[in-house]
């Protein structure tokens, strides 16, 4: 039973502001107690004082001032001096220290005495008394510039919360609450489930707890407080969060709460997926979401293992984990005390918030850093033994030409990050037919099939919980010499996808060593894309070199490393025998295949990456900070002292000369390459460039760094997206006097271009489907023209030579009308429509051979057969069709897919009404309501964005945006559900592309 009435709660008293003094709690007329106020001169002279009374809502009355002797001492009755409907109040008198006294009013009694405090902290600690003889109360003021809900929290002592209260809702700024913790008359805690309490909230508190005997309270006594946490937590307007003071600890665990605040169950759907758990989710566990689980333990860590990582984290990251942890579980608790906080996916499920633990932390960062690794556990070797096993059975003769043409070493031509270098000094071959056949005793196709499928399914899993990361982004630094206000200017756009709610969250720290501001995931205890005082950075996926497949013998005991035990479908347990060998886990058992891993526990490492990326000051510091990071990203960079630079971070062993197109051991006889992970490439690395920018949209690296062992879609040739920001940042630099809006602009014009899925090849063109020609971004006319226009003047007639003049003068961009137009029509361009179902159609006949296997590497293969002069060229002719009554050669190929491209597209405009929208869906409320819960027309755009023009003192503007809003939650009861606030605070400025301004770094806290 909780203790009422006001005996108890008007005893109590309270504090104010960063440094501000504050007296304690002033007892009301009629509550039971009397309050006499001390004052004390500590200075031999004279000395004036001042005492401002606030009632309890926290208005200000009026001030009473005076002057006390030298080492005088002189006391009041509070409600005398102060006025009767004084609650609390500050005190300014130098050499001056102020008491208070409570003593029941009426009776025997002996009085407590409380000196005046300046302890203001957002979390307060003390221990409860024996509740069946004495009571606890506290007072607390807001000290803040906010309103704020304030909690209380017991802890059991281990650390972890038992239980949570709201004790006050929007306690206004310098207003007071009471609350009596416990008392022979009951409490509203379990005494017996811990005696450690903490009263926190997002704003400074002062904190005062009485304890008295009982009954009658003859005695009163301080409960000692301390506070244990400073960090500050404000919101602006669309709910982005700033927190600011206290030490690497408190802003850490305030970032924990902070997100946890607002994306609980996000965040839950994230550690499942991260700990091989989703298929204890009650309604939503199937034999997919199983299959997933399994998988993730199979490449993933032992919860030991985990624990292991953790304990052997460097300092800041520990802190950063812990203290991250202790964040969400405050706010655990707070959804556990109020079901109206609690998240609707909770309820809907029947579910449970479990208390967060460290290893779950960690276990999201791996499955994030693994989810931006293009190449999905090696999968690309495996595609491309199965590739090569069916040309070299189809095609015996062929096939090793026709493999060298389709997965090649290294093509000069392809768009760099670096600026490239002549190709005479390509020391790395350009393309090779593979030293060997395929062992005979494999079925490599099925294998492939086998874990494509296994892929699929992981990817169905994660989309259909809202949990698939895209992989992909866009970014560019223009260097301060271009610029008109001579600073330089980044630009970042990560592509992760477009799920409910977003991604990415918003925020800024300004204490515990940290100043930054940025975006990042729910779950990872960091700033991911920032912008620091001294510097700003992008992130976009890179290409490091960091896995291999290893065919293996058939595993046996020695290489079982655990078991594994999981709850399936029905409720019932599921075990599976986990097995490593020397090259890594086994991702298949028969055959058996392991996966060799140059990040494998070096991906922990780039938690102390968060932190020393954000307190680098100077850009080598930048750069070693980027040697921690276990996952290979290209970053683009900008400092204060005016230096632009390029890394891409990843871990490239250093491997023996060797074929790493295929797993090790598919080629029969031919030795197994073996290697250290240890050892290491140095990171690849660029700074200040001559031609005023670096930029890109996930290609190569630098000119003379081979292809790794991904898939054929990402064998680097001259047709790449990144062609388009590589185009538009060069015309802008030479220009000079690059303006911000320009390279802010250059993500809109880019995102216009579409990404282009990959065309089926043995799918006939679909004219209400358009995919996109060639399958990639960009627009791959200038590339092709000349052979295409030669095509076509060898055999011209009018409508050929209508198509020809409508591509030259396209502006390159599907949306019809250009950038400037995106946001407002429904059309496609006639000419990207006309190019679309063009290029499909010549890539269908000139690859039939191989129209069994979907991949935008056809394009390049295209292109290097067009004798366009590129260093590459074809060694099989992929013109000619075993089919006689198909064309036979490079112009008839073109010309006659050209015609059946126009007979398709019938009579113009082609491109009305073929738009489309991005849809935001939420798997529960969009099945409810039967419509996605927000929308926007189509582009190729970036999930998270903000550019960045860096001064001499730090950043002088930045501009932000991410979709939908800072907030994840919805609210409500089986059918009846409400949006957050801020659940779709970001859409103004993310649906028409606009972007917002971020606040700069407060002048007096940059350093």
């Amino acid at each position: 039973m909780r203790l009422t009435g006001l005996l108890y709660l008007c005893i109590l008293m309270s504090p104010l502001a960063a440094q501000v003094r504050i007296i304690p709690h002033l007892t009301s007329a009629d509550g039971g107690f009397e309050t006499t106020v001390i004052l004390e001169n500590q200075s031999a002279d004279d000395r004036e004082w001042r005492l401002t009374p606030y009632d309890a809502a926290g208005s200000a009355l009026d001030p009473v001032t005076g002057t006390l002797a030298g080492r005088a001492t002189t006391s009041m009755s509070a409600a005398e001096l102060l006025g009767a409907t004084a609650s609390h109040a500050t005190i300014t008198g130098e050499d001056l220290t102020v008491s208070v006294a409570y003593v029941i009013a009426t009776g025997d009694g002996s009085p407590a005495h409380v000196t005046e405090t300046s302890d203001h902290a957002t979390r307060h600690r003390f221990f409860s008394g024996d509740w069946s003889t004495v009571f606890d109360g506290f007072a607390v003021v807001n000290t803040g510039a906010e309103a704020a809900d304030v909690w209380v929290a017991q802890k059991a002592s281990d650390g972890t919360i038992t239980q949570s209260l709201r004790i006050a809702t929007e306690l206004a700024p310098m207003a007071k609450a009471l609350y009596v913790l416990g008392s022979p008359d009951g409490s509203e805690f379990d005494a017996d489930a811990g005696f450690v309490y903490e009263v926190y909230a997002t704003v400074p508190l002062a904190v005062t707890a009485l304890r008295g005997n009982l009954p009658g309270a003859t005695y009163l006594w301080a409960n000692q407080t301390r506070g244990i946490g400073t960090a500050e937590s404000t919101r602006d307007g669309q709910g982005v969060w700033f927190i600011e003071n206290g030490s690497l600890y408190d802003v850490i665990e305030m970032m924990g709460y902070n997100v946890a605040s607002d994306r609980l169950w996000q965040m839950e759907t994230f550690r499942r997926l991260g700990l091989g758990r989703l298929s204890e989710l009650p309604l939503i566990s199937n034999e997919e979401t199983l299959a997933q689980d399994k998988f993730t333990r199979m490449v993933g860590y032992s919860e030991a293992e985990y624990w292991q990582a953790f304990e052997d984290l460097e300092p800041e990251a520990k802190t950063m984990v812990r203290a991250y942890t202790e964040g969400v579980n405050r706010r655990r608790a707070e959804a556990m005390a109020d079901p109206n906080l609690m998240p609707i996916e909770f309820k809907a499920l029947g579910l449970a918030v479990e208390p967060w633990r460290e290893i779950d932390v960690l276990s999201i960062i791996i499955a994030m850093l693994r989810s931006f690794d293009q190449q999905d556990y090696g999968s690309g070797q495996m595609e491309n033994a199965a590739l090569l096993q069916q040309l070299q059975t189809q095609f015996p003769d062929q096939a090793g030409d026709m493999f060298a043409d389709l997965r090649w070493f290294n093509d000069p031509d392809a768009p760099t990050m670096i600026p490239a270098d002549s190709p005479a000094k390509m020391t790395t071959p350009l393309s090779t037919a593979p030293a060997g056949r395929l062992r005979s005793d494999v079925d490599f196709v099925a294998l492939h099939h086998y874990l494509e499928d296994r892929h699929v399914s992981r990817e169905q899993v994660q989309k259909s919980l809202n949990a698939k990361i895209k992989m992909g982004s866009y970014a560019w630094v223009v260097a301060g010499d271009r610029t008109e206000s001579g600073n330089p200017i980044l630009y970042s756009g990560p592509q992760m996808g477009f799920m409910t709610p977003s991604i990415v969250i918003e925020g800024s720290i300004n204490g515990g060593g940290l100043q930054i501001s940025g975006g990042t995931v729910p779950g990872i205890p960091g700033i991911l894309i920032g912008r620091t005082p001294h510097h700003s950075w992008s992130m976009q996926v890179g290409h490091a070199n960091s896995m291999d497949l290893y065919m293996e013998e058939t595993p046996t005991e020695n290489e079982l490393h655990r078991t594994e035990t999981f709850i399936g479908p029905n409720g019932e347990e599921e075990t599976l025998n986990i097995y490593r060998t020397e090259h890594g886990p086994l991702i298949s058992l028969e055959p058996a295949v392991a996966w060799k891993y140059a990040h494998w526990d070096f991906e922990f490492r780039t938690i102390q990456a968060f932190f020393d990326m954000a307190t680098a000051q100077n850009m080598d510091a930048f750069g070693a900070a980027l040697e921690r990071v276990g996952v290979s990203q290209h970053f683009c960079y900008a400092d204060r002292e005016g230096n632009i630079a390029y890394w891409m971070s990843g871990r490239n062993p250093v491997r023996p000369e060797g074929d790493y197109r295929l797993p090790q051991g598919a080629l029969a006889g031919v030795p197994v390459l073996e290697y250290d992970s240890a050892v290491t490439h140095p990171l690849v690395h660029d700074r200040n460039t001559a031609q005023g920018f670096y930029g890109g949209w996930n290609n190569k690296a630098r000119q003379d760094v081979p292809n790794s062992n991904v898939d054929g879609g990402r064998y680097y040739g001259p047709y790449h997206r990144a062609i388009e920001v590589e185009n538009h940042l060069r015309e802008l630099v030479n220009r000079g006097d690059v303006q911000f809006e320009e390279v802010r602009g250059v993500a809109l014009a880019i995102a216009s271009t579409e990404q282009h899925v990959a065309p089926s090849l043995a799918v006939p063109f679909n004219a209400e489907t358009p995919l996109g020609p060639g399958g990639d971004g960009g627009n791959p006319w200038p590339l092709i023209r000349d052979a295409f226009t030669a095509a076509v003047a060898a055999e011209p007639s009018d409508a050929r030579n209508d198509a020809i003049d409508l591509l030259n003068a396209w502006d390159g961009y599907f949306v019809e009308g250009g950038p400037s137009s995106w946001a407002l029509g429904a059309d496609r361009a006639d000419a990207w429509m006309l190019l679309d179902s063009w290029i499909r159609g010549v890539l269908n006949l000139t690859f039939e051979e191989v129209n069994n296997i979907d991949n935008p590497v056809y394009m390049n293969v295209l292109i290097h057969g067009l004798d366009t002069g590129t260093a590459l060229q074809n060694s099989y002719d992929w013109f000619t069709n075993a089919d006689p009554n198909a064309p036979q050669t490079r112009n008839a190929v073109i010309v006659q897919a050209l015609d059946d491209a126009l007979a398709a597209l019938g009579e113009q405009p082609w491109g009305q009404g073929l738009r489309g929208t991005l849809q935001f869906d939420h798997p529960l409320l969009s099945l409810l309501t039967g419509a996605p819960l927000h929308q926007v027309p189509f582009s190729n755009r970036s999930t998270y964005a903000h550019c960045i023009e860096v001064g001499e003192t730090g950043p002088v503007r930045i501009d932000s945006m991410f979709p939908l809003g800072e907030s994840g939650n919805i609210y409500g009861e089986g059918l009846t559900f409400e949006l957050d606030t801020h659940f779709l605070s970001m859409t103004p400025f993310f649906d028409d592309f606009s972007h917002r301004s971020f606040p700069l770094f407060t002048p007096a806290k940059q350093q």
